[in-house]
C-alpha cells in the first residue's frame, strides 16, 4: 500500500510538472522516458554565457558524454544542446538472457540576442566541456528623421 501511495504522488508531481511548463516558452527538462519508466535521467545542462566586444561565448558542462552523442540545433530563437547517452548491455548468464537499456543526457535550450551571426558560430568540446563562439554583427542604428506636420482642411 505505501508503495503505491509514492507512485501516486511521483504520477501527480509529473501530471503537474507537465501542466506547468506549457506556461513556459521552453522546456527546462526533456521527460523523454517518464511514461515508460516513471522517472527521467535527463537534466538541463550547466552552462555560462558571456560576451566581449566580438563575440558570445557559451560554456555547457556535459560530463561523461562523447562528442559524438551531442546535437546543436540552431532555432529562430537560439540554439539548442542536446546530449543522449544510450547504454544497452546483453548478458548471458546460465542459459538465461539478460537486456537492459537506459537513456540519459542533458538539455539546454539558450535564447539568443539579435545581434548574432549565426552562420559563422563555432563549437567545440573538449574535457566533458562544449564551447560555443558565436560572432556578433552589427546592426545598424535607426536614424529618426522629423516630419513636419502641415495644417490643412479635408475635403468634404
Amino acid at each position: 500500500m505505501r508503495r503505491g501511495i509514492f507512485n501516486e504522488l511521483s504520477r501527480m508531481r509529473r501530471e503537474m510538472d507537465r501542466m506547468f511548463s506549457s506556461f513556459e516558452d521552453e522546456p527546462s527538462v526533456i521527460n523523454l522516458n517518464d511514461e515508460i519508466s516513471g522517472g527521467s535521467n535527463f537534466r538541463r545542462a550547466v552552462s555560462d554565457f558571456s560576451e566581449n566586444d566580438n563575440e558570445y561565448i557559451l560554456e555547457v558542462e556535459l560530463p561523461g558524454i562523447k562528442k559524438e552523442e551531442i546535437s546543436l540545433d540552431i532555432t529562430s530563437r537560439g540554439i539548442e544542446i542536446r546530449a543522449i547517452k544510450k547504454h544497452e548491455e546483453k548478458k548471458k548468464n546460465d542459459g538465461k538472457h539478460f537486456y537492459s537499456k537506459s537513456f540519459a543526457g542533458f538539455y539546454q535550450a539558450v535564447d539568443l540576442p539579435e545581434n548574432v551571426d549565426s552562420d559563422k558560430m563555432k563549437a567545440s568540446y573538449k574535457n566533458g566541456v562544449l564551447a560555443l563562439k558565436i560572432p556578433k554583427k552589427n546592426i545598424e542604428i535607426e536614424k529618426v528623421r522629423k516630419i513636419e506636420i502641415e495644417w490643412f482642411l479635408f475635403p468634404k
